[in-house]
């Protein structure tokens, strides 16, 4: 286990961040949702410059965990529409260093950002069957305010709503 520096992303990390977040969908996902279902989101985020707008946007704090030269870890997450809640859209980690602690690391580094911006609440959503996220997010202290479904390539989903103090 090598240190872990976490980092604001830049345009240098699209590569990287585009790595971690595929395989991370399909090693939490595989089991959830249909190949076809994972492939088109992962087909989504690869179109156009979508990751890089998301990362170039001022209202919206990415960070990426990197390790020597690989990038191993994305979180992004910026403004709901009430200013004092914020809104995590994705924290991906690569699945050959997961339980590192890096995953806990970009939450925490969100969580500051967070606090210094004035934002009161983090709140966003898990997939239902989504054992390894819902425990993440549990033992870090946030809890589940509703359950919805939601449709994805024609393929309905669950998902759990969460909500955390940022403290």
């Amino acid at each position: 286990m090598g240190s872990t520096l976490i980092r604001d992303a830049d345009s240098d990390d699209i590569a990287g961040i585009l790595r971690v977040t595929e395989r991370s969908w399909n090693s939490a996902y595989s089991e959830i949702l249909s190949t076809e279902t994972i492939d088109q989101t992962i087909s989504e985020l690869h179109e156009g410059d979508a990751t890089l707008q998301l990362i170039e946007r001022e209202d919206v704090a990415s960070f990426v965990a990197e390790r020597g030269e690989d990038i191993v870890g994305y979180l992004s997450g910026g403004p709901s529409t009430d200013e004092t809640v914020a809104r995590l859209g994705a924290l991906y980690v690569d699945p050959d260093v997961w339980n590192d602690g890096i995953g806990t690391e970009l939450l925490q580094t969100f969580e500051e950002h967070c606090r210094q911006q004035g934002v009161e609440l983090i709140q966003f959503s898990v997939l239902d069957e989504n054992e390894i996220g819902l425990s993440f997010y549990r033992k870090h202290g946030y809890t589940e305010t509703e359950e919805r479904t939601t449709d994805r390539f024609g393929e309905p989903i669950t998902e759990r709503v969460f909500r955390g103090e940022v403290e």
